[in-house]
């Protein structure tokens, strides 16, 4: 669906709806996170689950939850949401050991939402951290299906992360009007040392978002009742006046039969 014609459903629904909100459905700002010793509670690397910062007031939850298999040992950076562990080489095996990030959107009950992209976001890795990763969705319990291609992360190891490229979502049509809980993923691998880290990154430690899913969120009306109509009284008096008609040739028919021929 083209931007032009989601943004007309919006509209329609918008009249006929409580809300059609704007374009942002969850966002989230990195620069609360400082830098330090992890430990099990990931507390330097970010917290998981990292709950939105910003969200579409029809979105009932939006967080980035870190898979088991992403460890936080070590010092963190600042200004990154993220973990080490990735010395898996290849996209299966990345998954079978859960070393991935999945941001998980919950609509409220009788919204439904439809997404658009994947804002331009940055990705912060150590030399030794993964090299490759791939996003994927999942609506309700379905099984994940992946995004485009493989993305490869880039070699800048510094704060300054690499930028990454807008994801376009408004062609997949199972994440348009949604009800149900949708999951993203990015899954890595490809990194050569346990302690290889890797980092949805936030740029220059300011107050905005550094990770933003768009799109539409929409309330829809309640189901409407179509009453049936009563009789008008013009009706009425036909069908009285029809029935004392047929009562009276009744009579007189009657009447015929029992006169003596």
């Amino acid at each position: 669906m083209s931007h032009l014609l989601r943004g007309a459903l919006c509209l329609s629904l918008a009249l006929a709806s409580s809300q059609c909100s704007g374009a942002v459905i969850a966002s989230w700002d990195f620069s609360t996170i400082t830098s330090g010793g992890g430990g099990t509670a990931g507390a330097n690397y970010g917290p998981s689950p990292f709950y939105a910062t910003s969200i579409s007031s029809l979105i009932q939850s939006a967080r980035i939850i870190r898979g088991d298999g992403v460890t936080t040992t070590g010092t963190g950076a600042a200004n990154g949401l993220g973990g080490n562990g990735f010395i898996t080489t290849n996209q299966t095996d990345a998954i079978t050991f859960n070393d991935f990030f999945t941001v998980s959107i919950v609509p409220q009950s009788g919204a439904i939402a439809s997404f658009s992209s994947i804002a331009p976001y940055n990705v912060r890795r150590s030399s030794t951290g993964p090299t490759t990763g791939i996003w994927q969705f999942q609506v309700g319990s379905s099984s994940f299906t992946d995004i485009g291609s493989a993305i490869p992360w880039g070699t800048t190891t510094t704060a300054a992360g690499n930028t990454q490229s807008l994801i376009d979502l408004s062609g997949i049509a199972a994440l348009q009007n949604v009800s149900d809980v949708v999951n993203f993923r990015v899954v890595n691998w490809g990194g050569t040392a346990a302690g290889g880290t890797w980092y949805l990154n936030g740029i220059g430690n300011t107050i905005a978002p550094d990770f933003t899913i768009s799109g539409s969120v929409s309330s829809l009306p309640p189901p409407s009742v179509t009453a049936v109509p009563e009789p008008s009284s013009s009706l009425v008096f036909l069908a009285v006046a029809a029935s004392a008609g047929g009562y009276r040739r009744f009579r007189r028919s009657f009447r015929a039969d029992l006169s003596p021929s």
